[in-house]
């Protein structure tokens, strides 16, 4: 083989290991491609859960639509309870910081330092491939000694339809509660 046919051969799987690692690095960043990502392997409903999970906190916090969203002190640092969701299916949102804590690990904290908001996911459901009812809630821990009343507390709860692959707000329901 002559240098100048080995040089374009040279090229041409060089091109191709380099096509193959950033189509590999580029699938790997997808925070929905199995076993990669910022998940774990996940099935199709966990993807479709993982997906309404950061659409819906994108909408509550990123977008201030949440009811009561004046309410959360430190907006850049969201504690998360796990109640009704996964921990792995709770996904890296650009600009925010979520603090994925369990019902205990969130007492543990309001003891530590008095009463704080979080959020949390009442309902999480896909009704089939294209229909989703998501309840998120601002809720508030307080201190186990703490003498504090009731609280008002609000959420929302948003009704998805799938349109043409993508998840979209059909409508939905802003609530109020005192607890």
């Amino acid at each position: 083989m002559s240098k100048g046919r080995l040089a374009v051969v040279a090229i041409i799987v060089v091109g191709f290991i380099v096509f193959i690692s950033s189509s590999i690095i580029n699938y790997a960043r997808s925070p929905f491609t199995p076993g990669f990502g910022l998940f774990p392997t996940l099935n199709s409903t966990d993807r479709g859960k993982a997906e309404l999970i950061k659409l819906t906190l994108e909408r509550a916090i990123l977008d201030k639509e949440i009811p009561d969203y004046e309410s959360i002190k430190d907006k850049r640092n969201i504690v998360l309870s796990t109640e009704n969701i996964r921990k792995e299916l709770v996904p890296r949102i650009k600009g925010l910081k979520l603090i994925v804590l369990n019902a205990d690990e969130i007492l543990d904290k309001a003891d530590k330092e008095g009463v704080f908001s979080y959020l949390r996911f009442n309902r999480l459901n896909l009704q089939n491939s294209e229909n989703a009812v998501v309840e998120l809630w601002v809720g508030y821990a307080k201190p186990k000694n703490s003498n504090l009343g009731s609280l008002c507390s609000g959420g929302f709860t948003l009704f998805y339809k799938k349109v043409s692959g993508h998840w979209e707000v059909a409508y939905y329901i802003v609530k109020w509660q005192i607890s």
